[in-house]
């Protein structure tokens, strides 16, 4: 970074080495091993140590519904829809998928079990396959569509049967798509129209039983792409410690804070929110309680749940879509605690979460700024450069020339505590306004301690 060297971050017994080169490591890792143990008696645990390759990484390739199989197959993507095959990273995603969008889920099922006599036709891609059944001791039915039965319900039951209909129509292709092209019929959920804009007009508004989406915003797209990436870094060249080679890892977590290959810190700030949505959950007994006053629930959520989400927080860009992701998780939160809609909470926030991080972050500058010169954090920051670029750090600090004029602002404390207050607070017209209130609040704390003591203080 310019002129500036960091070529480790330590904290008591962990150390993150920082190496430009492979080769450099290798050397490094290798003479501090042998170090410790020489002169220290120590032995460096090679299995905790990890090797992290930041770069920028390759443009991942177009999820597939395939890819997803794959995954699920393998147990990468550990939550599997029963009924469509669907796969999601978290029991969440499952669990909505299943009450909104799967099809599949809410086909009526049959307690009692019927015996199939003969497969007539078959309909649709492997995946959501259709098959026309002759049930043993009843009539095809008048309503065409009611003879139609998913392949998956016939799975154990009527594998002789299927195997007989395969074997007497060599004219169709197992592996591909079946489709007559006199029929308007949908090949997801075999439903059939009269007409071809019907059918246009089912796939438009959304098929309930249509493959899962794999657009890039999904979180199982997400998913998939981050499991690519720590797939492609078994690749890299290897660092070795003495004759042991290190493990290659995409992301580890160094004091709290996820750290990622390609440099983003989309995940990490992610996760924060997952730590923090379990931490409110398990107080959910204080959100509903009834004789708990508002303030105190209010005082809780910000001592206990957002303490945990704002963790490393200086190491984040606060861009637009951040803020957002933030806003939006922090109403979904609060309305459950003040009773009021998500809306409301996200367009006027019972305690806004966002000014709160800003207030955070610019404090945390100014205590930096009033380091010594040779502290890594400062001499980093004096390296930025107007104007800074979204979600920086400084993008909050006051009015400034120059490095050397937001220093000078810094060191009266007075002032810089007013611009954090400000943030936290809101913009304030009258700082004089917020003074005499700090002076008010001291005196009367004063007050307390005289009518407890019962004598002025000298």
């Amino acid at each position: 970074m310019g002129d500036l060297s960091v070529d480790c971050l330590e904290y008591a017994d962990d150390a993150a080495l920082l190496d430009n080169l492979v080769e450099l490591a290798t050397e490094r890792i290798s003479t501090l091993e042998e170090g410790a143990l020489t002169s220290a008696d120590m032995v460096i645990s090679r299995p905790k140590t990890e090797v992290m390759q930041i770069r920028r990484q390759e443009a991942p390739a177009l999820v597939t519904v395939e890819r997803i199989d794959e995954l699920v197959e393998s147990g990468d993507l550990k939550f599997k829809c029963d009924k469509c095959s669907a796969g999601f990273h978290n029991k969440l995603g499952l669990s909505i998928h299943k009450a909104r969008w799967c099809g599949e889920e809410r086909r009526e099922i049959f307690e009692r079990q019927y015996v199939v006599e003969k497969i007539l036709d078959a309909r649709g891609p492997p995946r959501t396959r259709f098959l026309k059944i002759k049930w043993e001791g009843y009539d095809l039915d008048e309503d065409e569509k009611l003879n139609w039965e998913p392949i998956r319900h016939l799975i154990g039951t009527a594998e002789n049967e299927m195997e007989k209909f395969w074997l007497s129509r060599p004219d169709l292709n197992i592996e591909s798509n079946i489709h007559d092209p006199t029929e308007h019929r949908c090949c997801f959920c075999n439903k059939f129209y009269k007409r071809a804009q019907d059918l246009k007009s089912h796939h438009t508004k959304g098929c309930d039983c249509k493959p899962q989406s794999t657009a890039m915003g999904t979180r199982t797209a997400k998913a998939v792409v981050r499991k690519e990436m720590k797939l492609k870094q078994a690749d890299r060249e290897s660092v070795f410690a003495g004759d042991h080679e290190l493990k290659n890892v995409f992301d580890f977590t160094y004091l709290g804070h996820m750290f990622q290959a390609n440099g983003e810190g989309d995940f990490a700030i992610e996760t924060r929110c997952k730590k923090a949505k379990t931490t409110f959950g398990r107080l959910h007994e204080f959100w509903s309680c009834s004789t708990l006053p508002m303030k105190a629930k209010l005082r809780m959520y910000q001592c206990c749940v957002w303490s945990t989400v704002t963790y490393g927080n200086v190491a984040w860009k606060l861009t637009k879509k951040t803020c957002s992701t933030l806003r939006n998780w922090n109403a979904k939160n609060l309305a459950i605690i003040t009773g009021k809609t998500v809306y409301d909470e996200t367009k006027e926030p019972t305690m806004d979460l966002i000014r709160y991080l800003r207030a955070l972050r610019l404090k945390w500058v100014g205590h930096v700024l009033r380091r010594g010169e040779n502290f890594p954090a400062r001499r980093a920051m004096m390296m930025e450069q107007q104007p800074y670029e979204e979600g920086s750090i400084l993008e909050n600090t006051p009015k400034h020339g120059s490095m050397a004029e937001l220093i000078e602002l810094a060191e009266d404390r007075e002032k810089w505590r007013l611009e954090v207050n400000s943030l936290k607070l809101g913009s304030i017209a009258n700082p004089e306004t917020v003074v005499s209130v700090f002076t008010t609040s001291s005196a009367l704390r004063r007050s307390a301690r005289v009518a407890a003591r019962g004598t002025e203080d000298p």
